[in-house]
């Protein structure tokens, strides 16, 4: 949704230049879409549970410690 709101707003750039109008905020939204995008899935990498890596076997032995 957001790309087809960047490439509406280049394309209209010639438009919103000449005229005035609510047609200069489609940019705004797309720029605030990408935001919320990358934050979000930010936040969700961020949160992710690390991977606990395990002893090596030559430390600890076949049989434990």
């Amino acid at each position: 949704m957001s790309a087809m709101l960047l490439f509406g707003s280049a394309v209209l750039t010639p438009l919103v230049m000449d005229h005035a109008g609510p047609l200069g905020l489609l940019g705004l939204a797309d720029w605030l879409m990408w935001v919320v995008w990358i934050v979000a899935h930010g936040l969700v990498l961020m949160r992710r549970t690390p991977v606990r890596s395990r002893q090596p076997a030559a430390e600890t032995g076949p049989f434990g410690p």
